[in-house]
């Protein structure tokens, strides 16, 4: 049984820990730094080991999330699954807050985050290569669940767009509203400075123009929130 090896090369000094691991227990294994030669061409080699490989081991951490060579080895992987379904892929997460991939997510990972949990999931990651499936899985189920995947998720999708849409709209309306009455009081600080030093007003009509100013600033911040409630409700009616 040979067992290919996805993963970055930042990540050698786990993945070789690993991969002796798995030496020990008899299991073959295949990876792009340790089984290609100079002068091979590189993808060529990478679909050969994908190929003649039953098990595939997809390391996920921070390193691999970006790396070219990875994307490239999942989506032959992928591909290759696809066609004969027997095979298997088995993630390992090296990061505990790296991100899934979309489809990998499907596949029931194994934690090797810390050297505590590489030697207790060890004997688990061995059973789970060797380990006879429970039942076979044909093209058609492999489609009919790609199919159904692909549409679940475009709906995710579909619902976070529009709740990110309205959560957008309600901020921006709140952020105008402040930014409205803001303006206005500013306005009317500037008035009553301007009013007292131009007109020579008496000290003791102060407190009447603030509280006039005060009253036409509510007015139209309420006028302004009440003609956005009705706008709401009359886009909602609809």
């Amino acid at each position: 049984m040979k067992v290919f090896l996805s993963y970055s090369f930042n990540d050698n000094h786990i993945v070789n820990l690993i991969q002796n691991q798995l030496h020990q227990n008899n299991i073959d294994t295949l990876s792009l730094d340790s089984n290609i030669q100079p002068g091979e061409m590189i993808f060529e080699r990478i679909g050969d080991f994908i190929k003649n490989s039953q098990v595939y081991l997809i390391f996920l951490s921070k390193n691999s999330e970006t790396n070219r060579n990875v994307l490239n080895e999942r989506d032959y992987i992928f591909s290759e699954w696809k066609n004969d379904p027997s095979k298997k892929i088995i993630p390992i997460i090296l990061d505990k807050n790296v991100n899934i991939p979309l489809f990998l997510d499907q596949f029931v990972f194994i934690d090797f985050s810390n050297n505590e949990k590489i030697q207790k999931n060890m004997p688990l990651l061995v059973n789970s290569i060797t380990r006879t499936p429970d039942r076979s899985i044909t093209g058609n189920d492999v489609n009919i669940h790609i199919e159904n995947y692909i549409k679940t998720n475009k709906e995710r999708l579909e619902f976070e767009k529009i709740e990110y849409k309205k959560e957008f709209q309600a901020k921006s309306k709140k952020s105008f509203l402040y930014i409205l009455i803001y303006c206005y009081v500013l306005i009317g600080i500037f008035v009553l400075i301007f009013s007292t030093n131009i007109l020579h007003l008496p000290p003791d009509s102060l407190p009447y123009i603030i509280g006039f100013l005060s009253g036409v600033i509510c007015f139209i911040v309420l006028q302004f929130i009440f003609l956005r409630l009705k706008k709401n409700d009359d886009g909602r009616s609809q």
